[in-house]
């Protein structure tokens, strides 16, 4: 079984940041965010936010597809 990504461990907290900020970065800036994590006490590497990243953009655009066809269906 793969290692959990420190990502997803973070405080509740942290994590709703990170996901904003992802979020409002377009899903880029991995380096800047890694250092802004690190001045909050967490250590995330860039390349550990990628993955974490992609992963999180894929789950959002399926959400957005479901939501998309449940407008759909209720038209």
């Amino acid at each position: 079984m793969p290692r959990r990504s420190k990502a997803t461990g973070l405080p509740p907290a942290v994590k709703a940041w990170l996901d904003q900020a992802l979020v409002e970065s377009n899903f880029s800036g991995y380096e800047l965010l890694s250092a802004e994590l690190e001045k909050r006490g967490c250590s995330v590497s860039k390349s550990a936010l990628h993955r974490y990243g992609s992963a999180f953009e894929a789950s959002i655009a399926r959400l957005k597809v479901a939501t998309e066809q449940a407008r759909a269906d209720a038209e």
